[in-house]
């Protein structure tokens, strides 16, 4: 059984994108460009499929990167073609989180670039703020430029990270020293972290924070040290970082296993690993998603 770990995500691989440039903070030369229309469908096509190739993907059945290329592009195009309006902001913004993340596994692509479809897609439409809409997708969103669809309607984009007590949902990240924290009426928003005598609530997930560092005591009903390497996690199954409670070994706290360790359904590897044939083996790289 695994130690804490961050909330899981609450939003399929397959449609993880990008965030506003407006939203996001700039870092130099390295900030992401605007993205023109007459260049963005064949520049976004490209890195999808250098992305797919370069990290042996089994997403997709590409002969060849021209192949991908082409058949990328005549994803976009129709949008073009039905007159959708292009962001050439959040196409900027696509293309440089794919560049960032290269071939990293999903944790560390997100830490890199923590980018999600919903904030601002590609396309935008013509729905008012406060009008019905259905969803965003990688590609799309029915809302007028500015606007995402949150709970079917029309709602001004957040802008990030997201600031305490603000709404947090799917992977939008918290500003610095706030998580996304789960209420009771699963309503998501930023809380500050908790410190060691908070007072938390045991049926919540990661009421006392998600590092994993502290876990929500039964008895107190405040927060406390998770359990360390070698004690006893027998009555929450719950470790801290880099541990997991195993089974094995009396319910006691161990090291998650790395990269070629051996693994089992009472070993298990760290966050950034699967047990594959009782081996602990690498993630496929986040990118791989961009096709299904």
């Amino acid at each position: 059984m695994h130690g804490l770990r961050r909330s899981p995500p609450l939003i399929t691989l397959a449609v993880l994108a990008s965030l506003s440039s407006c939203a996001s903070e700039e870092q130099g030369n390295d900030a992401a460009q605007p993205l023109a229309q007459e260049d963005g469908p064949r520049a976004l096509a490209e890195q999808i499929c250098a992305s797919l190739f370069a990290c042996a993907c089994t997403t997709h059945s590409y002969a060849d990167e021209a192949t991908c290329i082409n058949e990328q592009v005549a994803v976009i195009e129709p949008y073009i073609a039905a007159g959708k309006g292009w962001n050439e902001d959040c196409a900027g913004e696509l293309l440089w989180t794919w560049q960032r993340w290269g071939c990293a596994p999903f944790e560390e692509a997100l830490e890199l670039a923590p980018r999600l479809y919903g904030v601002c897609s590609l396309f935008y439409g013509t729905i008012p703020a406060g009008e019905t809409c259905e969803y965003d997708t990688q590609w799309y969103s029915p809302c007028a430029r500015g606007l995402t669809c949150q709970d079917n309607l029309c709602a001004p984009a957040p802008a990030l990270p997201v600031r305490v007590g603000e709404r947090c949902w799917g992977l939008l990240p918290c500003e610095e020293g706030a998580y996304c924290h789960r209420g009771s009426e699963a309503t998501y928003t930023c809380q500050p972290l908790p410190v060691l005598g908070d007072a938390c609530d045991p049926g919540l997930n990661f009421d006392c924070g998600n590092t994993g560092e502290l876990m929500c005591d039964i008895d107190s009903l405040t927060c406390q040290p998770a359990p360390g390497e070698g004690e006893s996690c027998e009555e929450t199954f719950t470790c801290g970082p880099e541990l997991y409670c195993d089974g094995g070994l009396g319910l006691t706290c161990q090291p998650t296993r790395t990269l070629g360790e051996g693994c089992s359904t009472s070993a298990v590897c760290a966050g950034s690993a699967s047990c594959v044939g009782n081996t602990c083996v690498a993630d496929p790289a986040l990118a791989c998603n961009l096709v299904y």
